[in-house]
């Protein structure tokens, strides 16, 4: 709630501001936009795969703990170490890639907010020297910029709790829209009084 109201707050500012320079805040954001676009394009479906490694993971070791002694009876250990192994080597694979991917989100961001600071105080140098701004306009102007993208930072972190809380509210979807397997009959009939059972 707090990032959207921030961004539309900033970006009314800055066009109160000074609209000869609102060009920069819509280059900020077109930038910040398609970092977002290519990393989650690149994220989405390994996230969904990491739930699904992890639920294979956790079966793997319920099967291992379940049948120990059958285990051990068959002298299967070595089979069952490799089975656990390439799962465990699959999720962490996935895992690093995400982070990784993730890791690189932050930098980048950082990258383009400090570049558009520059830029503003570039384009408003040159403005401040024609005598066709103020100082105070530019540092004003800066303020709003950084506040924009700090609302867009926050919206991008939100998105990457997003993939993992859609892929585990599909699944409580699947469980909770399940048919029930004992169903009562349609037909009840009345116990008879007048009888008695035994146990």
């Amino acid at each position: 709630m707090y990032a959207p109201i921030l961004g539309i707050g900033g970006v009314l500012k800055v066009l109160n501001t000074d609209t000869s320079m609102a060009w920069i805040i819509g280059v900020a954001v077109v930038a910040i936009l398609l970092v977002i676009i290519v990393l989650f394009s690149l994220a989405i479906p390994r996230f969904k795969k990491v739930q699904k490694l992890v639920d294979k993971l956790n079966l793997v070791t319920r099967e291992s703990l379940v049948g120990m002694l059958v285990i051990r009876a068959f002298s299967n250990q070595k089979v069952e170490e490799k089975r656990f192994d390439e799962t465990n080597i699959d999720l962490r694979k996935t895992n690093t890639f995400v982070n990784r991917i993730m890791s690189v989100m932050m930098p980048t961001m950082m990258l383009i907010m400090n570049m558009i600071t520059i830029l503003i105080v570039w384009v408003g140098s040159h403005n401040i020297d024609a005598g066709v701004m103020q100082v105070g306009d530019m540092m004003a102007f800066i303020q709003y910029s950084m506040q924009i993208i700090m609302s867009f930072l926050m919206l991008s972190m939100l998105s990457v709790i997003l993939p993992r809380a859609s892929v585990s509210a599909s699944r409580i979807g699947e469980i909770l829209s399940t048919d029930v397997a004992i169903k009562d009959s349609k037909e009840t009939r009345e116990f008879d009084e007048d009888k008695y059972g035994e146990l």
